[in-house]
């Protein structure tokens, strides 16, 4: 029946002609793609870069299509051999008068940079990208330089350059844009380079280069050279300047600006650094500013995707900049006009006629209906995605066995059948779930490759580890393409940053001057910086640390190992006093409480393993289904946190673990898998929150985890009426509510439990003791774990004698940004601003 349909429906495609496709686009004929779905669209962006030795320029709507567009095509197209740029956007608005993101930035001109000098095969840019006015190509490869090792270096013309181009001087260098200088240590992080690059000097010469992390500050490897490049798009040579400061004249005399406003204006360009909302006036410090264009070369293809949704998206977004020009005016703020930021939608038009275009779909605006029109049909993977939906009530493996009927079907049709996993772990995952099905699966350590020959049948399903949000069966690949992300939910699979698990001083640039630090026989100190001096004579450097009533101790850099920095608060710190009883009587006093603790852990340990528990049942086929469709790879830490609790949780003892991370680490998926085990072995579990709003916000996350599951969630709080209470709990007593989410009104008199089996307590620091002392009686043989960013001592404590254990969650989950704080003067637009930029990246 399966195959039957498959059939039927390929005999309705129209198949895509790729030699007339290229043999009309070697005609300087428009030509119009019909029918691209995202596989589709990103196998023909990878054809047009493999067959045609010219670059491709990618336009779309707005930057979540572009960096989508891009990861797609990136699985079809050679990495290693070809090299692709994307123009993101900037996130600050040009008039909003806040500091625009360094790391945007510095990506915005590193993509100029390399699409002038490295000429990338393929160029990715949304529409308000392309409409944005640049600083000159010219401008910007003349302020270039190579640094190469044993090259001569002056290091006060390097730091004069680094302030005339936009740099920052700061303490250590930690974003792109940055730069510090330490003796003959430059520090810096030009946006040429992804990471931030240390060159050591000899004298004048350069005698070593070297990129560095800037999280931890140590070095990663030695490089021949660096790139130094402008880091922002505003110069602050002489000439630009005078520029601006003219053109700010010209500017205030046609708009009748009082003279002192415009004198504040030019104050702050004379000043020459990079206040906030400068961007405004970008413009001014050119006698002519480009666009895009000025940089694409003259032979460059255009695939411009759904050309009249990228037109409304420009003129929305040019009404929302004329808006903020208005507001800045009224503001009695001296900017450039909108003109001067952005070009016409007439000007890009004609602009991309100039090029050789293929447009995705028919275009009203353009009149592209006297393109030459191609089919490029294929078979989406909507029906897999609307099966699995369907069946996911039920266990897992019913769709599985659905599944590898598919795949047995396509392998007698097609001439490759391919799953795209994110990650090896994916992979292994995918095939563990269909290897009882006795389906012939090899994963692939190769790339996909468009001009394999692929005859029917094939023998295997081959999985390969790639980027590919959506698959298709394409019939002129004859390949079916499933990535998992139909199987099982979308997934990002860029790889996170590990963070070190050794936390001791390993150099003394890991200090700061004012640090509070322990020495293992004094006690707590003050670092006060590296000092030279001459003992016995001999030259050395030492770490000078200040303690109490005026000591000073001085510690000779070899032995920093007998030196930690304090890991307590934040808040000054009483010091030790040199040749004092007291650190020694701290150090007996804790000798004594680790004797006592050490007691109490044996007591403790005999009672934990006497309690009996409920051991819940090992993984089965639906729940690795329902791991599966996790939307994220998980970090290394958080999949250790899920193996440790779920390891617990088979055991035939209460489990007691704390998981301690920052917000946004991914507590809350580990808490997840907990519960769906639960529900899976028909027990009750209760999420105990401090707050409504925390209740609300998990009750959506675990009702959107769970959703098409036949596992039914709730919450209960002072938010639910009177009536809606009542029904919640008589359903919570009957056991037709599997998970509850509530705050302490959760542990009232009048909740009762069915069959609870797990309770999970997130910041457990924000109840109070007697909530906690009800708590206990909750917990009476019931698995418990609780989640803290911040545990308070007592929990922290627990965990690291034993009575409960702890896993760390510290690998920041992929593309997690830290929060910007911004400060500026209150106005309705920064609202409007900051909601119209979320709605247009869907965020």
């Amino acid at each position: 029946m399966i195959q039957l349909r498959e059939k039927e429906r390929l005999q309705k495609l129209h198949l895509f002609d790729t030699k007339a496709f290229f043999s009309a686009l070697n005609d300087d004929t428009t030509l119009s793609v019909r029918g691209l779905n995202p596989s589709t669209t990103a196998l023909l962006i990878a054809q047009l870069e493999r067959y045609q030795k010219r670059p491709v320029v990618v336009v779309a709507a707005n930057a979540q299509v572009v960096e989508q567009t891009a990861q797609n095509a990136a699985f079809f197209v050679d990495r290693a051999a070809q090299k692709s740029t994307i123009m993101p956007d900037i996130q600050a608005g040009i008039y909003s008068g806040i500091a625009q993101n360094r790391r945007q930035t510095a990506q915005r001109i590193r993509s100029l940079y390399e699409i002038c000098d490295q000429n990338p095969r393929i160029i990715y840019t949304s529409i308000a990208s392309l409409a944005r006015r640049c600083m000159p190509a010219s401008v910007l490869k003349s302020n270039a330089v190579l640094l190469r090792c044993h090259d001569c270096l002056d290091i006060a013309d390097l730091e004069t350059r680094f302030l005339r181009t936009g740099y920052v001087k700061a303490p250590e260098v930690d974003t792109p844009g940055t730069f510090a200088i330490h003796g003959g240590v430059v520090d810096f992080w030009s946006p040429a380079h992804s990471h931030a690059i240390r060159v050591e000097c000899f004298g004048d010469e350069i005698d070593a280069i070297r990129e560095f992390d800037a999280e931890t500050q140590k070095s990663r490897r030695d490089r021949a050279d660096a790139v130094v490049i402008p880091a922002a798009e505003i110069l602050f040579d002489d000439e630009s300047v005078q520029n601006a400061i003219e053109h700010l004249g010209a500017w205030a005399d046609q708009l009748d600006m009082p003279s002192k406003i415009l004198k504040k204006a030019s104050d702050a360009v004379n000043e020459r650094i990079l206040y906030w909302g400068i961007q405004a006036i970008m413009p001014a410090f050119y006698e002519k500013t480009e666009t895009l264009f000025d940089y694409i070369p003259k032979d460059a293809i255009f695939v411009w995707l759904e050309p009249d949704l990228c037109l409304d998206t420009y003129k929305n977004a040019r009404a929302q900049l004329e808006a903020q020009y208005k507001h800045a005016l009224d503001d009695a703020r001296l900017v450039a006009p909108p003109d001067d930021h952005w070009v016409s939608k007439e000007f890009i038009v004609d602009r991309i006629k100039s090029h050789k275009i293929v447009y995705s779909g028919l275009s009203f605006e353009l009149n592209s209906d006297t393109a030459q029109t191609f089919d490029y049909d294929s078979i989406d993977n909507g029906d897999i995605v609307a099966q699995r939906k369907q069946m996911s009530t039920q266990r897992g493996e019913d769709f599985m066995k659905y599944f590898a009927e598919c795949l047995s079907t396509w392998m007698n049709i097609y001439g490759e059948v391919a799953i795209i996993a994110h990650h090896q772990g994916a992979a292994e995952r995918i095939r563990s779930l269909l290897r009882p099905l006795s389906v012939p699966i090899q994963i692939s350590t190769r790339p996909f490759d468009i001009d394999t020959k692929r005859e029917s049948p094939c023998d295997s399903l081959t999985i390969y580890i790639g980027d590919l949000r959506q698959g298709a069966r394409i019939p002129s690949l004859h390949a079916a393409i499933i990535t998992d992300s139909d199987l099982f939910g979308i997934k990002t699979a860029q790889k996170p940053k590990k963070k070190t698990e050794n936390h001791a001083l390993a150099s003394f640039k890991d200090l700061k001057v004012g640090d509070y630090v322990v020495h293992e026989d004094h006690g707590i100190g003050q670092y006060q910086g590296l000092v030279t001096l001459e003992v016995g004579g001999i030259v050395g450097d030492f770490l000078f640390i200040t303690y109490a009533e005026s000591g000073k101790l001085y510690i000779p850099v070899q032995r920093i190992k007998s030196v930690q920095k304090y890991a307590g608060a934040d808040r000054p710190q009483k010091l030790d006093k040199l040749g004092g009883g007291a650190w020694e009587r701290t150090k007996e006093k804790v000798r004594q409480n680790v004797k006592k603790l050490a007691i109490d852990l044996i007591d403790l340990y005999a009672k934990r393993m006497s309690r009996a528990g409920f051991a819940f049942s090992e993984r089965d086929p639906f729940f690795t289904a329902f791991e599966a469709c996790f939307p994220y790879e998980e970090t290394p830490d958080q999949a250790k946190a899920i193996e440790a609790v779920l390891d617990d949780m088979h055991a035939p003892r209460p489990m007691e673990r704390l998981i301690c991370g920052d917000v946004g680490f991914g507590k809350t998926e580990v808490a997840v898998r907990a519960a769906f085990k639960a529900a899976c072995d028909s027990k009750q579990v209760a999420v105990l929150v401090p707050t409504t709003v925390l209740a609300y916000q998990h009750f959506q996350t675990f009702s959107k985890r769970l959703r098409d599951l036949p596992v039914r969630v709730d919450y209960l709080t002072r938010a639910k009426t009177a009536k809606q209470t009542k029904e919640l709990l008589a359903d919570l007593a009957e056991g037709k509510i599997d998970i509850v989410i509530g705050t302490q009104k959760m542990i009232g008199k009048n909740v009762k439990f069915n069959d609870l089996g797990l309770l999970i307590i997130d910041e457990e620091q924000k109840f109070g003791v007697s909530t906690k002392e009800k708590l206990r009686q909750l917990k009476t043989n019931v698995d418990t774990l609780t989640m803290s960013a911040t545990p308070i001592p007592r929990t922290l404590q627990f965990s690291l004698v034993g009575a409960r254990d702890m896993s760390v969650i510290q690998t920041p989950p992929p593309n997690r940004y830290p929060i910007q704080t911004e400060i500026h003067s209150f106005g309705p637009e920064i609202i409007t601003d900051a909601i119209n930029f979320e709605m247009s990246r869907n965020g």
